[in-house]
């Protein structure tokens, strides 16, 4: 029977001995991948490959005797004698190994290949996972430092083509974000080459602050293919602890998980704040989306958003809009009679959910 050790979960075999290998090792000092040998308890020998640095640990090796030991196209074999004082030896000689005092930090093994098949989250996202192990430091060494997991997100739904990016908490609509600043702020914010803006924040207390500048930017995370941290679903979106949503076909309301709603935009162009409860969309099914998308906008149940020159507007399929927000920090309101600055007219490109 084969042994398969923890310290490597995805490996492939090159040969019966094999038990795993450990990239960035030092060229110089073969001993570390001896002294990684001597820690593991099925490790008899050990390949240090020095174009590559890499350390290969084995369970045997066919050379058996220490004389054996050699440099051969670029690698040098060596051997570890058991239940004794761990030695190093290079190109088969016997030397005193001054690294065998030392700590010793903890090297992660190679990634494993991705998983053939994409999993589900959801009916909007997919996506797949691989893995690698961290051999772990001994004498007091430091551990590894990263994840053992990495996740591969897919939604081919939204092409960057239609100018709406994601990432961590943040939807990116041409040059404005909305996002979910620290779970309890929620920001929308507005950048170009030459300026950075935040336009308006609401809190999870139901309160809210426009005018405020450059705070709460959210302009440092990268964009990414997908995140999971934003989920589309029936009329409404998620973005961290808040959810955007069309509550009746009339009202479009933000939010936050814990029951505030800071803000509720209103079909007849006028805009109301600070509500404890109510116009709640956490209710909504959001494992199957309906949201569209057009270009530099989003449709959301009978709700348009979208970027038009440096203002962002949101605007009810009737015609009206009740806010606008505008690059220079300030916010617009419909006051009742607001049609203009409408992305209803832009054709939808296709359903957020949809596609392969």
């Amino acid at each position: 029977m084969v042994f398969i050790p923890q310290c490597c979960p995805d490996f492939v075999f090159f040969s019966f001995h094999f038990l795993c290998s450990i990239k960035s090792f030092d060229d110089n000092q073969p001993e570390l991948c001896g002294l990684r040998c001597s820690n593991h308890p099925n490790c008899l020998s050990y390949n240090v490959y020095h174009e590559t640095g890499k350390c290969e640990l084995n369970r045997s090796d066919r050379f058996s005797d220490e004389k054996n030991f050699r440099v051969s196209n670029g690698v040098t074999y060596m051997g570890m004698m058991k239940n004794q004082t761990p030695m190093c030896k290079r190109t088969g000689k016997k030397v005193d190994c001054e690294s065998n005092k030392k700590a010793v930090d903890g090297v992660w093994g190679e990634w494993g290949e991705f998983r053939t098949d994409w999993q589900m989250m959801n009916l909007t996202a997919s996506f797949k996972t691989r893995y690698r192990s961290c051999f772990k430091p001994f004498r007091g060494g430091k551990p590894c430092i990263g994840e053992p997991e990495d996740v591969l997100w897919r939604s081919p739904r939204i092409p960057e083509s239609s100018g709406i990016v994601m990432g961590d908490r943040f939807i990116q609509i041409g040059t404005w974000r909305f996002a979910d600043y620290d779970g309890s702020v929620f920001s929308i914010s507005y950048k170009t080459p030459t300026v950075e803006r935040t336009i308006c924040i609401y809190r999870a207390d139901a309160t809210r602050q426009c005018n405020s500048s450059a705070s709460y930017s959210t302009w440092d995370r990268p964009v990414k293919f997908w995140d999971n941290s934003v989920v589309f679903g029936q009329d409404a979106i998620q973005i961290g602890n808040w959810r955007l949503g069309d509550f009746n076909g009339s009202h479009l309301s933000l939010v936050h998980k814990d029951g505030a709603v800071p803000v509720v935009y209103r079909s007849d162009a006028r805009t109301f704040y600070g509500f404890s409860e109510g116009f709640n969309t956490y209710n909504h099914y959001m494992l199957i989306s309906n949201i569209q998308y057009a270009s530099m906008s989003l449709q959301i149940g009978r709700w348009r958003m979208g970027s038009i020159g440096g203002h962002f507007s949101m605007t009810h399929l009737g015609g009206f809009t009740p806010m606008v927000y505008r690059w220079d920090a300030t916010a617009h309101h419909g006051s009742g009679i607001r049609t203009g600055w409408s992305t209803n007219s832009r054709p939808i490109i296709g359903t957020v959910g949809s596609g392969p």
